[in-house]
């Protein structure tokens, strides 16, 4: 079915300004999107509409993934997930995933441009299999949340952006 076919994503719990998506697609989600916003949505309908498998996606209303409302969707996210799920955070909801992977039982995590929301902490918890931070070394940002980041066994992958 072409992407613009689509019906659109589906919510499926809301918490603390957390609101839990299933985007449309055949078989079981084997990905989770961590979004910080609309944009990242959008980027998680697309993707999963490539795949042509549905994606779990935790969208955030304000850029920030507060741990209590996390705590309160993952159980949805891991009950209506495929058994074998990749998680995938885009910028702060990079370290979310980094925190949250072993708790949804990840197989893999994948955290993209890392954005540290306010008052986050390093990742304590890592506890899923393999890990890949993707990151611009040119964004001090990014650069001093992957330095702290990957002693934790997370391999570093340095991609500047296009000037």
């Amino acid at each position: 079915m072409p992407e613009t076919d689509r019906p659109g994503p589906r919510t499926l719990h809301v918490a603390d300004g957390l609101s839990l998506h299933l985007t449309p697609g055949d078989g079981s989600a084997s990905l989770v999107v961590l979004a910080p916003d609309a944009g990242g949505m959008a980027w998680a309908v697309r993707l999963a509409a490539q795949a042509g498998r549905p994606a779990m996606v935790l969208q955030a209303g304000d850029g920030t993934f507060p741990a209590a409302a996390v705590a309160e969707l993952l159980p949805h996210a891991a009950a209506a997930a495929d058994e074998a799920r990749i998680v995938i955070g885009l910028g702060a909801g990079a370290q979310a995933a980094l925190d949250h992977a072993g708790r949804l039982g990840a197989v893999g995590v994948i955290a993209l441009a890392p954005r540290a929301a306010a008052g986050a902490t390093v990742p304590a918890g890592f506890a899923a299999g393999a890990a890949i931070i993707v990151f611009d070394p040119g964004a001090p940002e990014e650069a001093a949340l992957v330095a702290v980041t990957v002693p934790r066994d997370i391999l570093p992958v340095p991609i500047p952006r296009a000037e």
